[in-house]
């Protein structure tokens, strides 16, 4: 079972930013910073090598949000030859033909040119102009949780697995729960059943559950009342597992901008669509390039956000297994400011994510950031009355 470091990642990143905000208090604006500032987020691997999650990020300072998106790492791209031909020159080697999985790029780039390389790479694949970068090893993940006193989460089913060779014991009955250090790495390492059970709990499965810890890991983390007792552990977090190119005097400058993320909704987390596939003996992941244009122009691309979905007809169908879903998700969505016409039951085919039917591609990205892991789809011709659909998925509750 190979191991996944977002929620490491992720969890480190949010304590960095929590330090901010909290010296952010006896902060002036001093400057007006660049509308967006983007960033990578590198989660190495237990040696240390291979980065097994990338998290690309988006700093809003004029809408005060801070958006972060995952990137595959079995993603397949090909290293420039003007890269590998650098790498050969100082002793060290990559794949002739430069195909590799995305969290290689970090590997065969070594010490020296491992995070300009793969930023590089990201910067290539997704069209993102990258500022800063950050690598955190996953040490952080039980450290912080076990020191801001655990996390409450509702365990979606019953977890088993064993593997003496990674020393990991994996024992969770389903429930609303407060999990530990150890019991958190679990739920976010999981994949599959000592019984071979829950076979449709696919990677993409186990990103929506890592995304759905992360919210109630910064939530309940931030609250007033956790803020000043959970300060320390934020500061030895941030010394002991993150090395960047930010400098101190880079982040003084941003300290005001970060306090804004302590307000509901502030923090937006989003996954990329594609599949896996096998070629030449590996399997790889291929990224679905219309949908990733989409999103990165709704996040990144100040020129080319998305219009908002707020006023128009949304129609709400229950895709998922649960009796009432779209009733509930009507009140989710009329709380947040969007107008849901009707509800109804949804009779095609059925799938673990929630999709988003537009009639226009500038539409949708604000309802997408509601629902981590759907996916917009552009037919103008299936809900003809409606100007959204939105299909709820099995993974909806």
């Amino acid at each position: 079972m190979k191991k996944s470091t977002f929620a490491f990642t992720i969890s480190m990143l949010f304590c960095v930013f929590m330090v901010l905000f909290l010296a952010s208090k006896t902060t002036a604006r001093i400057f007006t910073p660049e509308k967006r500032i983007n960033f990578i987020i590198f989660g190495v691997d237990e040696e240390e090598a291979r980065t097994d999650t990338m998290m690309l990020g988006c700093l809003n300072t004029e809408e005060k949000k801070l958006d972060l998106i995952s990137i595959p790492r079995d993603t397949q791209v090909v290293m420039p030859e003007n890269r590998r031909a650098v790498l050969e020159e100082n002793g060290r080697w990559a794949p002739a033909d430069g195909v590799m999985k995305l969290n290689q790029v970090y590997f065969y780039g070594g010490e020296e040119y491992g995070a300009e390389y793969a930023m590089k790479q990201i910067t290539e694949l997704t069209g993102v102009e990258i500022k800063y970068y950050a690598i955190v090893n996953l040490e952080a993940f039980r450290y912080i949780v076990d020191e801001v006193g655990g996390v409450n989460f509702d365990v979606p089913f019953r977890l088993w697995y064993h593997d003496p060779f990674q020393n990991l014991s994996i024992e969770l009955e389903p429930g609303f729960q407060k999990l530990n250090g150890q019991q958190a790495e679990g739920l976010v390492r999981f994949r599959k059943s000592d019984d071979g059970a829950l076979a449709y709990y696919t990677d993409w499965d186990r990103a929506q559950t890592q995304q759905k810890f992360l919210k109630e890991l910064i939530t309940q983390t931030m609250r007033d009342n956790n803020k000043v007792k959970n300060a320390s552990v934020f500061v030895s977090a941030a010394i002991k597992y993150v090395e960047t190119n930010c400098t101190a005097a880079d982040a003084l400058k941003y300290l005001p901008y970060i306090q804004d993320l302590a307000e509901d909704g502030a923090i937006r987390t989003h996954s990329m669509s594609g599949w896996d596939e096998l070629k030449n003996g590996q399997w790889y992941t291929f990224l679905d390039m219309d949908e990733l244009a989409l999103q990165v122009d709704g996040i990144f691309n100040s020129d080319k956000a998305k219009e908002s979905a707020i006023g128009l007809d949304i129609y709400v169908l229950n895709g998922g297994s649960v009796s009432g879903l779209a009733a509930r998700n009507r009140l989710f969505l009329e709380s947040k400011g969007f107008t849901v016409s009707r509800v109804g039951d949804y009779d095609g085919e059925r799938k673990n994510y929630t999709r988003i039917i537009v009639k226009s591609r500038e539409y949708g990205s604000d309802i997408q950031a509601l629902y981590p892991g759907s996916k917009i789809e552009v037919d103008a011709s299936a809900y003809p009355d409606d100007d959204i659909a939105l299909i709820l998925g099995t993974n909806e509750q």
